[in-house]
């Protein structure tokens, strides 16, 4: 009887970690999450917004988020050693914070 506890407990074990490691594979695939998905601004039209903006910029970084409910994508640029912050509405394409960083 313990030998078979010993055995089930086993594999269980193996199983949550298998189920465990396929979770993460299976995101990493995933270009967009379920509200990025329906946002009316896609990633690729945030990123033209804001090389039409700051054609001299180099893009570091492009992040979707939502504070405060509202759904952006956050650009980070450089060009030399300034950088630009930029917040792109995904409704609307409005660009509303800039912020610049010069070092």
């Amino acid at each position: 009887m313990n030998k078979v506890m010993k055995q089930l407990a086993l594999a269980a074990v193996v199983g949550a970690g298998l189920f465990v490691a396929a979770v993460p594979a299976q995101a990493a695939f995933s270009k967009y999450t379920p509200v990025q998905a329906q946002a009316a601004i896609s990633y690729d039209r945030a990123v033209e917004i804001f090389k039409a903006q700051y054609p001299d910029y180099q893009i570091k970084d492009v992040d979707f988020d939502v504070d405060y409910g509202r759904p952006h994508y956050e650009i980070e640029g450089f060009r030399g050693y300034e950088e630009v912050d930029v917040k792109i509405d995904a409704a609307t394409g409005e660009i509303y914070r800039v912020k610049y960083d010069r070092d």
